[in-house]
């Protein structure tokens, strides 16, 4: 997942492309690099370890 998040310019235009043909054509959204940067999935890795121990 962390290269998915380092790779975000050199991918940009073939997700792009990807996303608006395989999306709902109805559906309009924006695909930007995450607030937290490269440490977005170990952060969304802790938030789901502390929901599986808190519940």
């Amino acid at each position: 997942m962390a290269y998915l998040c380092k790779s975000y310019e050199l991918l940009w235009e073939t997700r792009q492309r990807v996303v608006t043909q395989t999306a709902l054509p109805e559906v309009n959204f924006e695909i930007l690099p995450a607030a937290l940067g490269d440490e977005a999935p170990l952060w969304g890795a802790v938030a789901l370890a502390e929901d599986l121990f808190h519940n």
